[in-house]
């Protein structure tokens, strides 16, 4: 099965002030999973690719 997870957009203190991106770890450690049964695991991190937040409601 092909599945995509999504890191959508979000403004915090770290994304707006912070030390650069924070990587999505929660995410990977799923995808991971996803992958290890078989899986054909894609990310989007619309964060790290600065993609406007009303992209994600």
């Amino acid at each position: 099965m092909k599945l995509l997870i999504i890191n959508p957009t979000y403004v915090t203190a770290i994304s707006k002030y912070g030390t650069r991106h924070q990587a999505p770890f929660g995410l990977l450690m799923i995808g991971g999973a996803m992958i290890d049964d078989g899986h054909d695991v894609s990310l989007l991190d619309a964060e790290a690719q600065f993609y406007p937040p009303q992209q994600f409601p």
